[in-house]
């Protein structure tokens, strides 16, 4: 299911309130091996204009439900949703691009760069 995530996606919880947009996703790496993506570790940073979450959330790719073409839905409702520190960025992402997507295969994220 997360192989059908991307940028540009809208966030909605369980109960049909919208987060945002995702923006960019973020893959962690395997402790032993560093090369690998670590699915666990991977997380949504989704630009939000939620009343209470406006800025940048970072929700991890647990808390999917479904994806459709257009939108991601997660497992929670808004009420818990609410509850999880996904306003603060995990202390594995850096401002290092090699754990962005784009990163793990050696581009950039400008184009034509």
């Amino acid at each position: 299911m997360i192989e059908q995530v991307h940028e540009g996606q809208a966030v909605q919880t369980s109960d049909g309130v919208s987060l945002g947009t995702i923006t960019r996703m973020w893959w962690g790496t395997e402790p032993v091996d560093t090369v690998t993506p670590c699915v666990d570790e991977t997380c949504l940073e989704v630009q939000s204009s939620a009343i209470g979450w406006g800025g940048k959330l970072y929700i991890p790719c647990s808390a999917v439900a479904s994806v459709s073409e257009q939108q991601v839905t997660l497992s929670f409702d808004a009420a818990t949703a609410a509850t999880k520190p996904w306003v603060d960025r995990p202390a594995w992402i850096t401002d290092d691009s090699s754990k962005s997507l784009l990163g793990l295969f050696g581009l950039s994220q400008q184009r034509g760069a």
